[in-house]
This record gives structure tokens, sequence and C-alpha cells, in this order.
């Protein structure tokens, strides 16, 4: 049996599959900002006015969690003091 590499079997290594995958790298791109961009209004994501959705909430409060932004309250349920500026 003739040696044949991964990309030749699927096909990966052909100018089309790779102009496919390009386009489709290129259309799921995630635009992303650095800790000193965060003032820049203009590429920041959230503008005052939007309105979450239950999942994005979701997403974020999974995100944070994951990342150990939870519990960071010295407070329990209902103990919250209120502040008025």
């Amino acid at each position: 049996m003739k040696k044949i590499d991964g990309k030749m079997l699927y096909g990966v290594s052909h100018s089309i599959i790779i102009n496919e995958f390009q386009k489709y790298q290129q259309q799921f791109t995630i635009n992303t900002c650095m800790p000193e961009n965060w003032n820049n209004f203009e590429i920041m994501i959230y503008t005052k006015d939007y309105q979450f959705t239950l999942r994005e909430l979701g997403a974020w409060r999974t995100m944070l969690k994951r990342v150990g932004c939870h519990n960071v309250t010295p407070y329990t349920n209902g103990e919250f003091p209120v502040i008025i500026l």
C-alpha cells in the first residue's frame, strides 16, 4: 500500500480547501483589545444602553467563576450595606 500522509488523504493541502479554511477563519475571528485600549470607546464591545441576554450573562458568570472571580464580597446574601453618594 502506498504511503499517503493525512493532508493528501483528506485533501487538506488542496488550494480550494486551504482557501475555504482561510475564509472561515476570517469570518469567525474575534476582535480583541488590550488593557491599554479599554478606555477607547470606539473599539469596546458594549454600548451604555446594551441589553444583555440571559445566555450572555450566563456565559460571563461561567467565565468569571472559572477564573476565580466568585464569592469576592465579605457579605452574605441580604447583608449588603447601602452607600449613598
